[in-house]
């Protein structure tokens, strides 16, 4: 089961970059939010005792990345206010 969330994440990757060289803005703007998910669905599976801090982490980076797709200046600057939060729990926690 593992390896299905690791192919999922590497193919919304590839998705996301296609999307991005290509400038195909629908492929990006559906293959981005889906990165951080699926990575949390690996983590999570891969590790019976998973770090509730990593997931949290994990789930700041996830709002972040969505604030980020828009284009609106009060979701660009709240979505560079949501990794904060992030950074702030890594540090302490290692």
């Amino acid at each position: 089961m593992n390896n299905n969330y690791l192919l999922l994440f590497a193919s919304f990757s590839i998705l996301n970059i296609a999307g991005i060289m290509m400038e195909w803005e629908s492929i990006r703007l559906f293959s981005k939010p889906l990165l951080i998910p699926t990575l949390i669905l690996f983590y999570w599976n891969k590790n019976q005792n998973a770090d509730w801090g990593i997931l949290i982490a994990l789930a700041f980076c996830f709002l972040g990345d969505v604030l980020l797709l828009n284009t609106s200046t009060l979701f660009f600057l709240l979505g560079l206010h949501y990794p904060v939060p992030t950074f702030l729990e890594i540090l302490c926690l290692y």
